[in-house]
Parts: structure tokens; sequence; C-alpha cells
């Protein structure tokens, strides 16, 4: 398979003075394709049929493991389903660009800050992602029939809901609150060896109970963010390559 000889350029061990960063990328590609969780993950994601993937926020996995093995689960993912994956995320070098599009990796050339319509069966990969990506993701796709295009694979909902204050969802979760009623999340099992690689996610559908009522689609200005709550890195220029 070409994914080995790709592998090739990074044979080595990572930062090797830090025994949990050690490790080539084959080698977390080899042990996350074997691993309980992803036989586990794969079942639920077999669930589904999409035509691409569009991931954001994998981070600099050249130098941190995490992202190394969430950089590997997209791989796998794009592998197992044979279509078309997208990529970005502004922290990103040159080199780790180059290293994507040897993958196969379409990449991204500006900072959509979330903000892609789709058009069709789309799987939106964001591991451990600020939820105002998620909340942008469905603004830019909201209408009854273009928000059942869409599959979020990122933090719990439910989690954030949970886990923060009224204010922030009240500012930043507009879309992700509106959307709550027909929402269905599935739960990723983390049951990896690296408890905070894959924690806290779901696979999050819209397609339940759709309300054919219109006004549930009017009234969808464009999220605005508070300067001081804002998680992502907003849009200043193109991605430079």
């Amino acid at each position: 398979m070409y994914i080995h000889a790709i592998m090739a350029l990074w044979g080595q061990p990572v930062l090797a003075s830090n025994s949990r960063a050690e490790g080539s990328f084959q080698s977390c590609l080899d042990e996350l394709s074997l691993s309980e969780f992803y036989e586990k993950f794969n079942a639920s994601l077999l669930r589904f049929s999409f035509q691409e993937i569009i991931c954001y926020g994998l981070g600099n996995f050249q130098s941190c493991l995490n992202s190394r093995y969430q950089l590997a689960l997209l791989i796998l993912m794009k592998n197992k389903l044979d279509i078309k994956c997208y990529c970005y995320d502004p922290v990103f070098t040159q080199e780790e660009i180059c290293f994507l599009e040897d993958l196969e990796i379409c990449i991204i050339r500006r900072n959509e800050e979330g903000k892609r319509r789709v058009t069709s069966s789309t799987l939106f990969y964001m591991p451990h992602c600020p939820h105002t990506l998620s909340n942008n993701i469905l603004w830019a796709n909201w209408e009854k029939t273009q928000i059942q295009n869409i599959v979020i694979l990122a933090n719990s909902f439910q989690m954030i809901f949970t886990n923060s204050t009224k204010k922030v969802v009240d500012n930043d979760c507009n879309y992700m609150t509106r959307a709550l009623q027909f929402l269905s999340e599935i739960e990723v099992d983390n049951c990896f060896r690296f408890c905070d690689i894959f924690n806290d996610m779901s696979f999050h559908t819209f397609r339940k109970n759709i309300p054919e009522d219109n006004s549930v689609w009017e009234n969808c200005p464009e999220p605005k963010y508070k300067e001081e709550t804002v998680e992502i890195i907003q849009n200043i220029e193109s991605l430079a390559i």
C-alpha cells in the first residue's frame, strides 16, 4: 500500500527525549489499526455513508503524539471509506502540509472558520476542537434538507452543554442549541490506551424529527463571538503555500 512507502519519510522517532512522544507515524497507524478502540469505532463509522471528509484542527502532528494518533484515525477512515479528504489547520507547518499532500489529502487553502456549506454527505472530523467550529458548521448548513448531509465527529454536544456556563452556551452555541431537537449523538467508546486522545468525542447527526415548520430555518444570522471567549483562530489571510 502506498502509505508504507510514504511513512519512510517519518520512520524515525520524534521527540525521543519524551517516552510518550516516541514512535513514528507508521507505528501510531499500526497500533491504532489493531486496537480494540478502532474495532469499536469502525463499527460506528460504518453505520454511515459519506462522500467526503473535512478535517479541521489536527494540530502540529510532527511534534505532538496526540495529533499523530488523531491523524492516524483520519487516514484509517479515509482508506476504509475510500473517499476524498480535505484538511486544514492554521498551525500546520510547510513540512506537515507536504506530508499530508503525499498522503493524498487535499489541503484547504484558507481559514474557513468551519463555515463550509456542503452539498453531499460529509463527515466533519474535528478532534477536540472549539465548540464554535461545530456551531459555525451548523450555521453554514442551516436548511432542513442541507443539515441532513452532515455528521460531526467532535467533542460531545451534551458534554459541552453540561460543562459550560449558561453565558457560554447562550453566546457561543446558538445553532447547536437550536439543533438539539433533531440531534442524535453516538458516543465514541474511549477504550484506547491513552485516555486523552479520543475522549469525550461523539458522532452527531441531524436527521430525526426534522421540523417542517419554515420558521425553524429562518432568522439565521452568521454567528459572532466575543473576542474574549472565542477559541478558534479567525480568518485573517489565506494559508501561504
